[in-house]
């Protein structure tokens, strides 16, 4: 709605539109009361350009720039990182399936057979094994390295999920962040 500048005889300018033709008005200058005119009457008066009222405009938002950077890199490195572990992950148990070994087995069943089978040896066997003893003492039973690398692989879940969700979260972050940012420079 557009407003008129109404002059007042101490020289003040007061703003009024037309809704408020016919009504009378104080002066904030001076105090003195002051009759709007009828509507036909205001549209000779000068036109009031309207104060600039400040949008936000992306100024104010200028620490999202950062934000938004910040979080992109990390999103990079969780991804990066996550993906170089889900790699490793994946072509280590390829490389077991091709050997065919078993990802189901564990050491307890392992050393449960290695019993079993020390049980149905020959005594000829058993009593080899028990020279081999007396000469090198009392050795532990070795795993395969297919364990050694099956402890690896469960160590390296927890540090592969986290990576990626960390991953996940900063490209969230960055995505609001720049959502933001365009918004902010639209209106301004």
């Amino acid at each position: 709605m557009s407003q008129f500048l109404l002059p007042c005889p101490c020289g003040a300018s007061i703003p009024v539109n037309r809704s408020q033709a016919g009504m009378s008005l104080p002066c904030p200058q001076c105090g003195k009361t002051i009759e709007i005119p009828t509507i036909r009457k205001l549209a000779e008066f000068a036109v009031a350009v309207p104060a600039y009222k400040p949008v936000k405009s992306a100024a104010s938002l200028r620490w999202l720039g950062p934000i938004a950077a910040v979080s992109l890199i990390i999103c990079l490195i969780g991804f990066t990182y996550g993906g170089y572990l889900a790699i490793e992950r994946y072509s280590l148990i390829s490389e077991l399936n091709k050997s065919n070994v078993s990802l189901d087995s564990n050491e307890e069943d392992f050393l449960a057979r290695t019993r079993k089978a020390a049980l149905q040896s020959a005594p000829a066997d058993t009593w080899d094994y028990l020279n081999v003893m007396i000469e090198k003492g009392l050795q532990s039973p070795n795993p395969p390295d297919f364990f050694k690398v099956k402890r690896y692989l469960e160590s390296r879940v927890p540090p592969m999920q986290i990576s990626l969700w960390t991953g996940c979260f900063s490209f969230a972050v960055f995505t609001i962040a720049a959502f933001v940012l365009h918004r902010g420079k639209k209106r301004s």
